[in-house]
């Protein structure tokens, strides 16, 4: 039997990996958690988490970090899109996040390593020389589509020889920023060499 729209969003919040919950803002009480929500409670403690959301600002960026202590004494990382919501009298917090921990954890590693391009912050070619097989790997093992992008500034030499290489550099620098600027979170963009850059998307 063909299950009713209502149902069907029920299947895709319920199961959905992301975090979704609704927060009352008065009683600072959770109203709502999809699985994934209350499994993530499991590891970090649902005060620490009330706490962090009733002390956070208005107006909410589009997309925040927020880090908790999880009940093992170390830090975890969420992404975090919030919406308030005012109706009937009630004031809501509506809520999706997800964990970002791996991410960060990663992060971590490459600055480690010495992965980042000194001059434009992104990603270095060092970086997706040794990491390249580890991602395609990861991708298989999860499913998960990968796609490389590869872009090239056409006539950069020009630059560089009519207005030096100061400006080139500043031209690198703001490429780098913008493209920064217009990839996803789980988007990685490397500097490849010299005026070639790479951007993978997970």
């Amino acid at each position: 039997m063909r299950r009713t729209n209502e149902q069907y969003y029920i299947l895709l919040t319920e199961e959905s990996r992301d975090l979704l919950f609704i927060m009352d803002l008065e009683a600072g009480a959770f109203l709502y958690g999809n699985k994934a929500f209350w499994e993530y409670l499991q590891e970090v403690p649902q005060e620490a988490l009330r706490m962090r959301l009733m002390a956070l600002e208005e107006p909410f960026p589009e997309l925040m970090e927020i880090s908790l202590e999880n009940v093992l004494g170390k830090q975890t990382w969420l992404e975090l899109s919030l919406t308030r919501h005012e109706e009937g009298g009630e004031h809501l917090l509506l809520g999706s996040a997800r964990n970002i921990q791996d991410r960060k954890e990663a992060e971590e590693e490459i600055r480690e390593l010495g992965y980042y391009d000194s001059l434009t912050g992104a990603l270095s070619r060092n970086y997706f020389m040794t990491q390249i097989d580890r991602i395609i790997h990861r991708g298989e093992q999860s499913g998960k589509p990968l796609s490389l992008l590869m872009l090239d500034l056409d006539h950069f030499k020009k630059v560089n020889d009519t207005c030096g290489h100061p400006v080139g550099d500043e031209v690198l620098k703001e490429t780098s920023r913008l493209i920064q600027s217009r990839i996803r979170a789980t988007d990685r963009l490397v500097r490849f060499g010299g005026e070639e850059f790479l951007i993978l998307l997970e």
